[in-house]
């Protein structure tokens, strides 16, 4: 998910703002397919330390096929408002993804059908939302869901993070992860550390709350009942395979594909071989929408 450099293809206008009455406020970004009605609507949820804007090379992608592409700003990322790297419970980005949805199948006046696509700590949230009963959507991709940690957080930090979880949770520390973990792409790398829009900041509360809603939504699997894709990396440093690979398993969705990038990093959209994730994504898509 290399960032927002270059003019925009003559394919494809942007546009950006702040969702309406949601406080703190969440800004988002939409790319839209010029001079063309969409085939379908994709609302993109990033990852820990990330923002809407380092996804356009996938909405682009995403454009070209003719589908508009609607990113969101978790509370306290990017250019949304709130504590860097924090949230009093974990319900409030479940609660906001929630009305930024309702508010995309409004723009959109339900002229065609919706997806999500979550990566990360994203895709914990996409998956809280659905097995919660929230909108009804066509399906929902998934990018290296963050169900069990794989990187390895040292016992004093976690000791720290969960005792100040109680007492402080707004207090925030830099999460530990190399930034060579996210990827093998040294380009997207530099970009990650130069982008001033990005951080690596956790707070003791999200901390609690994150491993929380992982075991409450690993429970939950056999109720993940929508048009599901998990695109895993097979070498992630930062969530765990195996996890991912059970929930898949246990999901109760009937159609549903897993896709393993052997030795791939954890950011899929952003390794020396993207296009073969853009591309499953967007096969993916055709399928759902053929059906």
């Amino acid at each position: 998910m290399l960032t927002f450099r270059g003019s925009m293809p003559s394919y494809c206008e942007d546009r950006a703002g702040y969702l309406p009455g949601r406080v703190p406020r969440l800004h988002y970004r939409v790319w839209l397919p010029r001079d063309r009605r969409p085939r379908a609507a994709v609302v993109l949820v990033h990852g820990l330390g990330d923002h809407s804007g380092r996804w356009r090379q996938t909405a682009l992608r995403l454009a070209a096929e003719g589908m508009q592409t609607y990113a969101l700003d978790l509370r306290g990322f990017g250019l949304s408002e709130g504590r860097r790297g924090h949230v009093d419970r974990f319900e409030a980005f479940t609660a906001d993804l929630a009305a930024f949805v309702r508010w995309v199948a409004d723009d959109m006046r339900l002229a065609a059908p919706l997806f999500l696509l979550g990566h990360s700590l994203g895709g914990l949230v996409v998956l809280d939302l659905v097995l919660s009963g929230g909108p009804t959507v066509q399906g929902v991709a998934l990018s290296s869901p963050c169900l069990r940690i794989r990187f390895r957080v040292p016992r004093w930090r976690r000791a720290l993070a969960l005792h100040a979880g109680r007492r402080l949770p707004w207090l925030a520390l830099p999460s530990g992860i190399p930034p060579a973990f996210r990827t093998q792409n040294p380009e997207a790398v530099l970009e990650f550390l130069r982008d001033p829009l990005t951080h690596d900041l956790v707070s003791a509360g999200l901390y609690r709350e994150w491993l929380a809603a992982m075991e409450r939504v690993r429970e939950r699997a056999d109720r993940l009942r929508v048009p599901c894709l998990f695109l895993q990396a097979g070498g992630d440093l930062l969530v765990d395979p195996v996890a991912v690979a059970e929930f898949y398993e246990r999901a109760g969705a009937t159609h549903k594909v897993f896709v393993l990038y052997t030795d791939w990093y954890h950011e899929v959209f952003s390794e020396p071989g993207r296009e073969r994730a853009h591309d499953d994504l967007l096969r993916w898509l055709r399928t759902c929408l053929a059906g």
